[in-house]
C-alpha cells in the first residue's frame, strides 16, 4: 500500500519488489496498489486482506497509516484469524508520529500495539487514531499549513495562531509519548493500555512560554495545559476535528477510546 505524491514512495517500492524477486527461496508475492484521495487506504487494504495478504507494508504518512490500521483491525475483529495479519509501515510523510514513537519504544520484531477507536457524531463514522485526535485550533493549524510541508510547518502555523480565542485554545486524546524531537504532549505510550487528554487554555504570553517549557521537558506546572489519563474521552468539536492529521469538519463530537494491543505490527530491522 502507497501513497504515490509522497516524496520518496516510488524509490520505496521499487526497493521492496528488487528485495522480494532477488530472494530465491520466497513464495510471496508482493503486490502493490496506490491511494487516492477518495479511496486513502482503507478500503485497498480490506481487499488485499480479503485476497489473502499475511503483511500490510503500507509507504505513507501518518493519516494513510492509520486508513490501513483501521481496516486491518477491523478485519482482524471480523475473521479472528490464529495468525493475524501484521502492519509494517515505512514512512515517508510530514511527520511520522506513529513510526518515530514504535522504534522508540519497541526492538525490531513483532508486536502487537495500542490504537484508539474513534466514533465521529451525528454520522456515526468510525476510524482509528494511531497518535492524536484533536479539536481547536490543532485543526485550524493543519487546514493553513500547505500539504507535503515538513513537520515543524504545524508548529509555526500553530504559533502564528497564538491570538486567536478559544476556551480551550485546543485539546488532543493520544496515546503516543511524544512529537518530533521528543516534544511533551501526551503521558501515555503506544503499550500503556490508556489515552491521555491534554487540553491547553492560555490567558497571555506567560502561558505560552511556561507551557513550551513543559513541553521541552522542564520540570514545571503550567497551569494552561491540564493532563488527564483514561481509557476514554469525549471531544466536543462545533467546529470539525482532526485523526492524526485528516480533517473531518462536518463532526460535532468525537468519542475515542483506547483498543489495547490491538494492532499487529512488524517492526523491520
Amino acid at each position: 500500500m502507497a501513497h504515490p505524491a509522497r516524496l520518496g514512495t516510488r524509490q520505496v517500492v521499487e526497493r521492496i519488489r528488487a528485495t522480494s524477486s532477488s530472494v530465491a527461496t520466497t513464495s510471496a508475492e508482493v503486490v502493490v496498489t496506490y491511494t487516492t484521495p477518495a479511496h486513502p487506504g482503507g478500503e485497498q487494504a480490506t481487499r488485499l486482506l480479503d485476497a489473502g495478504a499475511q503483511r500490510l507494508i503500507v509507504v505513507g504518512g501518518d493519516g494513510t497509516v492509520a486508513q490501513c490500521a483501521h481496516a486491518l483491525t477491523e478485519w482482524i475483529d471480523e475473521h479472528q484469524p490464529a495468525e493475524p495479519p501484521r502492519l509494517t509501515p515505512i514512512p515517508v510523510g510530514t511527520a511520522n508520529l506513529f513510526w518515530r514513537n514504535l522504534v522508540a519504544t519497541f526492538p525490531p520484531g513483532p508486536v502487537c500495539v495500542d490504537v484508539a477507536h474513534v466514533t465521529l457524531e451525528p454520522n456515526g463514522l468510525t476510524t482509528t487514531s494511531l497518535v492524536a485526535v484533536g479539536a481547536g485550533n490543532s485543526v485550524r493549524a493543519i487546514q493553513r499549513t500547505p500539504a507535503q510541508r515538513h513537520w515543524w510547518s504545524y508548529i509555526a502555523t500553530g504559533v502564528n495562531l497564538g491570538t486567536w480565542k478559544g476556551s480551550p485554545w485546543t485539546q488532543e486524546v493520544g496515546n503516543v509519548a511524544g512529537v518530533p524531537h521528543r516534544v511533551r504532549i501526551f503521558d501515555t505510550s503506544l503499550d500503556s493500555g490508556t489515552l491521555c487528554h491534554t487540553s491547553f487554555a492560555p490567558t497571555g504570553v506567560a502561558d505560552w512560554v511556561v507551557a513550551g517549557a513543559w513541553a521541552l521537558g522542564a520540570n514545571v506546572s503550567p497551569a494552561a495545559v491540564r493532563v488527564r489519563v483514561g481509557q476514554s474521552f469525549d471531544l466536543d468539536a462545533p467546529h470539525g476535528i482532526h485523526v492524526d492529521g485528516e480533517v473531518y469538519t462536518k463532526v460535532q463530537r468525537a468519542r475515542v477510546r483506547v483498543r489495547p494491543r490491538a494492532l499487529p505490527v512488524l517492526i523491520p530491522a
